[in-house]
């Protein structure tokens, strides 16, 4: 029998959570990009609240979560923005049973999406045949004091029919995925294992590392507080066959013609003098090689990769980004900005034109009573994310780390409109885009310097207007879609082509979990 609870009582029961000394001890999951708690902490990172959490270093862990809500007096918050506390507070105080230093648990997760075309994203569909694919997660975990082992299966139809990557599941369209082992402190921490990153607030593009790609194996690594910390990831990448082919399978390719190793370092340094405003130095390299391996030298976070990848002796090919972020928070308004640089000559040695790339957003939140109002704007251009040497260019299995596309710009308008009072856990969201898209692709053979810096050959523009729905009464279930027009001028780059199309996707999901506290220790 299921008892319910007042939400007050689920407030008072996480607080006593965050301080009891056993159970401050759990909290060491990793809340996954796609989980709902994460829309429902921008919704109050907007509005000035929870920003001890960094917007933009996804993903969260719960203990930071529960601290995070504990420095939130719930008696000050409005009507709406307190359902969506208590709606956390609900969450987390089930998910993280007190009195016990060890909890293990487990989930199982059905989902069904469904287009219009082939590809799960309606403002650059192909084709005009409805598609369904289904996927299915199952998770179990165990976690003591400071420790984590979390293990992950996904079933993904998607993995088998997506145009734009190489399927990464073989036996019943399976991969393992948030599957990792690590160490949560709060000023060191330290995870091995699979699941997505997202160097962004959470609606906006990353330039860096994004959930954009399939998950990739890798170190995540941790340390500092609040005002000042480093975080570095060292990720495996999909190997590329010696002559230039990504196959998936390079290693089985290798015998007949070799292959080179890619992996990727990634370093973020955040300096956030208060919970308001925070600077970040980024900088991403990819290193290829046919011995390339997780070196000391890859390992070091105090290189300055901007000067030392191409110092002697240069042991592998690498190709580096640098760049920085910017966000800040006044009241209801938040800015967030990113630069990222490519290939810069500084010392005018060739022609070559820039790469680069910038994205951010405006967001200023209540506008009225139930709305959010905003723009967000991402430019790549035709070079970035590309190399000279093929096993440079920034994908894993077809899919870019960052962006998916380059040689485009991409602006939005968009409100999201909150009627949780009203019927909970309902959002509609209307929304405006334009895309110009130019014919250069990252995934393209390098080109000679007569290619322009952006937009080049016949660019394709979209026009689409849009609603997105979400609907989540309970953390048990939801439903979500994004219906639109698209106006394509110059459709497929073809000049004076124009096409006009309905496009859309549909969602539906449903979740079960269970944990519990048991004393090892006694």
């Amino acid at each position: 029998m299921r008892i319910r609870l007042p939400a007050t009582i689920w407030v008072v029961l996480l607080l006593l959570i965050a301080g009891d000394r056993n159970a401050a001890a759990q909290g060491n999951r990793v809340v996954t990009i796609e989980d709902w708690p994460n829309a429902y902490i921008e919704r109050l990172q907007r509005r000035g609240h929870m920003t001890d959490l960094n917007p933009t270093d996804f993903p969260y862990r719960e203990r930071e979560i529960v601290r995070s809500m504990a420095n939130v007096n719930r008696d000050d918050l409005p009507s709406l923005e307190r359902i969506w506390f208590d709606a956390l507070a609900e969450h987390f105080s089930r998910s993280l049973p007190g009195g016990e230093e060890t909890v293990v648990g487990g989930s199982f997760t059905g989902r069904l999406r469904a287009a219009d075309g082939r590809r799960l994203d309606p403002l650059r569909p192909i084709d005009n045949e409805a598609r369904a694919y289904q996927a299915a997660v199952i998770q179990f975990y165990g976690e003591s004091r400071r420790w984590i082992a979390h293990f992950g299966l996904r079933h993904d139809w998607y993995y088998d029919r997506d145009p734009d990557a190489i399927d990464t599941a073989n036996r019943l369209f399976i991969r393992s995925e948030d599957a990792y082992v690590g160490y949560g402190g709060k000023l060191v921490s330290a995870y091995v294992g699979r699941y997505h990153f997202h160097w962004a607030p959470l609606a906006d593009d990353a330039l860096f590392i994004s959930s954009n790609p399939r998950s990739f194996d890798a170190i995540d690594f941790r340390i500092g507080g609040r005002k000042v910390s480093l975080r570095s990831i060292f990720g495996e990448l999909d190997s590329i066959t010696a002559d230039g082919r990504y196959t998936g399978a390079a290693g089985a390719d290798s015998v007949l013609v070799g292959s080179e190793r890619r992996l990727i370092v990634a370093h973020r340094i955040d300096w956030r003098p208060s919970r308001h405003f925070q600077l970040t130095a980024l900088e991403s390299t990819i290193f290829s090689g046919s011995n390339t391996s997780l070196s000391p030298r890859l390992l070091n976070p105090a290189h300055g990769w901007g000067f030392e990848s191409d110092n002697r002796p240069k042991n592998d090919e690498n190709n580096g980004l640098l760049g920085g972020l910017v966000w800040m928070n006044f009241d209801r308004l938040t800015i967030h900005g990113q630069l990222l640089i490519d290939d810069v000559d500084l010392q005018g040695t060739t022609d070559e034109p820039w790469s680069y790339a910038l994205a951010g957003s405006i967001v200023y939140a209540g506008i009225a009573q139930r709305a959010d109002i905003g723009f967000r704007l991402t430019l790549v251009a035709s070079r970035t994310f590309n190399a000279d040497q093929v096993e440079g260019q920034y994908i894993y299995v077809n899919r870019g780390i960052a962006t998916q596309f380059s040689d485009y710009v991409h602006g939005r308008f968009f409100g999201d409109i909150y009627l949780d009072d009203i019927v909970r856990g309902l959002s509609v969201s209307p929304r405006f885009e334009l895309l110009r898209q130019g014919e250069f692709d990252m995934r393209d053979p390098f080109p000679d310097d007569e290619l322009g810096s952006l937009l080049t050959g016949t660019i394709e523009d979209t026009y689409r207007g849009a609603v997105r729905v979400y609907y989540q009464p309970s953390r048990r279930w939801w439903v979500g879609a994004d219906l639109g027009v698209n106006h394509v001028r110059n459709a497929k780059h073809i000049d004076g082509a124009v096409d006009t199309r309905f496009s859309g996707m549909l969602t539906v999901g449903a979740r079960v979990s269970i944990s519990s506290g048991i004393d090892l220790w006694n």
